[in-house]
């Protein structure tokens, strides 16, 4: 049984909502053909080898918290990721010109998922979703109820479950990497993420905040 990725999603420390959270995320994909899901969870090295040996791509069920799960505590010190390195030794490069993540807290490391999607990236409703009966990869154990992203083995259709799958991606190559070479926002190129809206120049606020 082929290993799949599942991520809860939920405000970022942005104070950004998940709606505007995906809307950024589906121009970055419109524009760039993919895009950079920033997460907190320590996902290991499998993540890059299991795609590597599964030709390359692995998928990727996102499910969005409701209610109090989904919130974060917004924070004014706001980092903008330019750079990354891969788990496993060897690659690193620059952040593209059409992603924009953003997050973290400067004491712990910070990730991204690298995820492609041929359709447009919504917030949707696609079937049920029970982790209970999934395993985690690195233990062989179901997930715990506080674990925001795991790479699992199990069913991907079930006929009920706690979750509903928003939609979904595809992993692609640099697959999974630690984000590195921030800085922090100013308020007014903040507020500038927070205005951005459908049909404005997506690569012109990206390239504002490349300095």
């Amino acid at each position: 049984m082929t290993p799949f990725i599942f991520v809860k999603m939920g405000q970022n420390n942005a104070g950004q909502p998940l709606t505007k959270i995906v809307l950024r995320k589906e121009a970055e994909r419109e524009t760039g053909g993919d895009f950079w899901w920033g997460l907190g969870t320590p996902l290991g090295p499998r993540v890059e080898s299991v795609a590597v040996l599964n030709g390359g791509t692995l998928s990727v069920l996102f499910s969005a918290l409701d209610g109090k799960k989904a919130r974060q505590d917004s924070d004014q010190t706001v980092r903008l990721w330019n750079g990354w390195r891969s788990i496993r030794p060897g690659q690193r490069g620059t952040i593209p010109e059409h992603v924009i993540v953003l997050g973290g807290n400067p004491d712990k490391p910070y990730y991204a998922l690298v995820c492609r999607s041929d359709v447009p990236i919504l917030l949707g409703d696609h079937g049920p979703f029970d982790p209970t009966r999934c395993k985690t990869v690195a233990k062989g154990k179901a997930p715990g109820p506080s674990q925001r992203a795991a790479l699992l083995t199990g069913e991907t259709t079930n006929v009920s479950g706690e979750y509903r799958i928003s939609f979904k991606g595809e992993l692609t190559g640099p697959w999974y990497v630690r984000l590195t070479d921030d800085r922090v926002l100013t308020a007014a190129e903040l507020a500038k993420v927070h205005q951005y809206k459908h049909g404005d120049n997506w690569l012109s606020l990206c390239s504002s905040l490349r300095v």
